[in-house]
């Protein structure tokens, strides 16, 4: 492979990785994998668990967001 098809590969790995995701099983909006991954302990976990989660509005949706991305969430 080469170093172009590798960094394309790359680019398209992490914004997949970033993109939004809808849970099929709650219908909530999650900012990407690692948030989703937070959000499920194996099941939906109530809105009361997302320690580690922020409701934020981004590109006009309200999605569940990494505490930690978001410089404007205060750091409880």
């Amino acid at each position: 492979m080469s170093m172009r098809g590798a960094r394309r590969q790359r680019r398209e790995a992490i914004a997949e990785a970033l993109a939004n995701i809808e849970c099929p099983s709650c219908g909530r909006i999650f900012e990407g994998q690692a948030a989703y991954v937070i959000g499920h302990d194996g099941r939906c976990l109530p809105d009361s668990a997302y320690g580690q989660l922020a409701e934020v509005k981004k590109d006009g949706l309200l999605v569940w967001s990494e505490r930690w991305r978001h410089p404007e969430i205060s750091r409880r």
